[in-house]
């Protein structure tokens, strides 16, 4: 008999294992995922807020092809994990079943964390993680209205953009000191603040939300930050990170690591024999530091996830660590980094470098809009960090960024690469190839 592979979780690491062991067509597949709909984009949620998409397009979809190749269980939750008996018991409303397995893959995926502010049971206060979250926001958003985002990162960003581009007033707060605090420096994420106020949004950062208030306690209308000041507030949608999802490894026994995921080796593994985990509820090493942490992104999870899959269906591959490369997108600016922040660079043991280059994103002569590219090398001239904000152009750096890191080439090489050129569609003068060329003389002449 073939063997029997269990998937727990069917988001992007879920996906990217059972698309490996299916291409094997030798195991039998059985996924476990508490949605009813077997896709689901997560990050488009915000755009379609923002667009106001009355149905779910774009947000689920049906796995066709899939359900003709395994076995699926939508709606299904996983209770409980038997290490010893090799089954999994599962739950939906009132019944349970007992599955076996011969390997296992945790794809658990993440949940919102709230900080424990007085309050936030109340109606009117949401988070954004599900298609649940998604409707009732959807339904609940009306022009005029006044709505508190706590949490100024990536998802607190674009939802205050959605909630402006629909009409509220909206106010965000973010208790460090810029806006997208874990992907930008200070200096590229003030220019970000000062497009978000001129749109219109109230700002506060180094701030806290010590209180959520309501009328007669029950529905919200108003905040309260530390400093005493209330603000009004018709909805409250709490944007403060995710926590992994791990209640059933820690029940069954599994190892974690020292941010609460789960601890698994290259391959995946995690320290129950025969049980692999991939995706947002694990700790994985990043390529530059070596430092263990938590990588709750689609790009990390989906590599993560291929590898379990792999392996699991009785391959050899490996995962050798994290390089996570962040884009974003709101208020009509790109943004995004990859590698180490200034200040996480300035930790590791090496001199850093750091250059800054601004420029049109296309030619001067045919575009308004502007590019601006900070590199970040060590003292070899090996790139260890990259971040840019602009008009548009933004990804295509990212990406560039991050094989220049993994691979490590030098700032040299990046200088004299040849780089295409069309007016309307790049500027002659490439700020991400200006940067580098700045760099590597500067590194040159301290060496």
């Amino acid at each position: 008999m073939p063997e029997k592979i269990v998937i727990v979780g069917y988001g992007t690491a879920g996906s990217a294992a059972a698309t490996q062991i299916l291409r094997k067509r030798k195991c039998e597949l059985i996924i476990v995922d508490k949605k009813e709909k077997e896709i689901f984009h997560p990050c488009m949620m915000p755009y379609a807020l923002a667009f106001n998409f009355k149905g779910l397009e774009g947000i689920v979809e049906e796995d066709k092809l899939l359900k003709k190749r395994a076995k699926i269980l939508s709606g299904w939750r996983a209770v409980k994990l038997g290490t010893k008996t090799k089954e999994v018991t599962v739950k939906k409303s009132n019944e349970f079943r007992k599955i076996k397995f011969d390997k296992l893959i945790l794809a658990l995926g993440s949940k919102p964390f709230v900080p424990p502010v007085k309050g936030v049971g109340m109606e009117g206060v949401f988070t954004l993680s599900n298609v649940t979250d998604y409707l009732k926001l959807n339904m609940t958003v009306k022009k005029g209205h006044n709505a508190v985002v706590v949490g100024g990162g990536a998802i607190g960003l674009e939802i205050a953009y959605a909630l402006n581009k629909r009409g509220l007033n909206v106010t965000l707060i973010e208790m460090m000191k810029s806006l997208l605090p874990r992907n930008l420096d200070p200096d590229l994420a003030n220019k970000i603040r000062e497009e978000v106020v001129k749109e219109g949004v109230k700002v506060y950062l180094g701030m806290k939300v010590t209180e959520v208030k309501g009328r007669n306690g029950k529905e919200v209308n108003e905040v309260v930050l530390e400093n005493g000041e209330e603000l009004s507030a018709d909805l409250v949608i709490f944007a403060t990170g995710a926590k992994p999802n791990v209640s059933i490894a820690v029940e069954a026994g599994i190892e974690l690591g020292k941010h609460g995921g789960i601890l698994v080796n290259e391959r995946m593994e995690t320290s129950l024999s025969d049980v692999f985990a991939a995706g947002d509820c694990v700790e994985v090493k990043n390529l530059i530091t070596g430092e263990y942490s938590l990588n709750m992104l689609a790009c990390t999870a989906y590599e993560e996830g291929k590898v379990a899959g792999i392996n699991a269906s009785g391959g050899e591959e490996h995962f050798k660590g994290a390089l996570p490369a962040f884009t974003g997108h709101a208020f009509d600016l790109e943004y995004g980094s990859v590698g180490l922040l200034t200040e996480e660079a300035k930790r590791t043991k090496s001199k850093i470098f750091v250059m800054k280059s601004r420029g049109f994103d296309k030619e001067k002569f045919l575009t308004e809009g502007f590019l601006e590219v900070k590199i970040l090398a060590d003292e070899s001239g090996n790139l260890v960090g990259v971040q840019c904000l602009g008009s548009s152009r933004c990804t295509e750096v990212v990406n560039l960024a991050q094989i220049a890191i993994k691979e490590r080439v030098n700032v040299k090489s990046l200088a004299e690469m040849q780089f295409a050129y069309c007016p309307p569609l790049s500027g002659f003068f490439f700020p991400f190839k200006t940067a580098c060329e700045v760099l590597s003389e500067r590194i040159k002449k301290e060496r």
